[in-house]
C-alpha cells in the first residue's frame, strides 16, 4: 500500500527512522491520538495561559516534525515565536486557521492508517504477553535498543481487547527513551496480572 498522506512528506518522515515502517507507523499513531488534544488546549489561549500554550504549540511542532508535517511544524514554530514574544495579537490572528489546518492534517494520517489497518488486520489477542513484556523490561533495563525493538515489534503486530493503550503507551516512552519508567510499569502491570 502506498504511503501517501496529503499534507505530509511521509518520504522524508519515513527518512528519519531509516525508512522502517515499524517504527514510522506508531508515530503516526500516536500523533492521530495525542495531537488532537494538544489542539483542543490551544483553542483555549489568553493572555495568562501563555506559558502552557508555549508548550503545546512547541509539543505540536515536534510531533508534526516526527512525521514529515511540514508545513505545520513551520506554522507552530511562527505561533510559538508570537507566543515566546508575547504578541497575543499574532496569535489570535493565526491560531484558529493552524488548529483548522492541523485538524485536516489528523484527519488524513487517521484516514490512512484506517485504510492501512483494515488492509493489514492484526490478530486480536487478549492482552499484551507477558513474557514479551518481560524481555522488552530487560531490554529498557540492559538499554539494549535491539531487544527492545525486537519486543516492541511482537507487541505491535497484534491488537488487544484488553490493554490496547498500554502498547501505545509503551512506544510512546520508547521514542523519548524513558526505559526506567517502562520497567516500572511493566512491574506493576504484572503484579496486576497475578492478583
Amino acid at each position: 500500500m502506498e504511503l501517501y498522506i496529503s499534507g505530509v512528506d511521509t518520504e522524508k518522515g519515513l527518512s528519519y527512522y531509516g525508512n522502517e515502517l515499524n517504527i514510522y507507523l506508531p508515530l503516526l499513531r500516536s500523533y492521530v491520538l495525542n495531537a488532537p488534544l494538544s489542539l483542543e488546549r490551544l483553542r483555549t489561549v489568553t493572555p495568562e495561559t501563555m506559558d502552557d500554550y508555549i508548550i503545546d504549540v512547541h509539543g505540536v511542532k515536534g510531533t508534526s516534525a516526527s512525521i514529515g508535517a511540514e508545513t505545520t511544524m513551520e506554522a507552530a514554530l511562527n505561533l510559538e515565536k508570537m507566543a515566546r514574544a508575547g504578541d497575543f495579537d499574532g496569535i489570535m490572528a493565526n491560531n484558529e486557521l493552524f488548529i483548522k489546518n492541523t485538524e485536516i492534517i489528523v484527519a488524513n494520517v487517521k484516514k490512512w492508517l484506517d485504510e492501512y489497518d483494515e488492509k493489514n488486520k492484526k490478530p486480536l489477542l487478549e492482552a499484551p504477553n507477558p513474557e514479551v513484556l518481560e524481555r522488552l523490561k530487560q531490554g529498557c533495563e540492559n538499554f539494549c535498543m535491539k531487544d527492545i525493538d525486537m519486543a516492541m515489534s511482537e507487541l505491535e503486530s497484534a491488537d488487544y481487547e484488553h490493554d490496547a493503550g498500554f502498547v501505545l503507551w509503551l512506544r510512546d516512552k520508547i521514542i523519548v527513551s524513558e526505559f526506567s519508567e517502562i520497567a516500572e510499569r511493566i512491574n506493576n502491570y504484572k503484579k496486576e496480572l497475578s492478583l
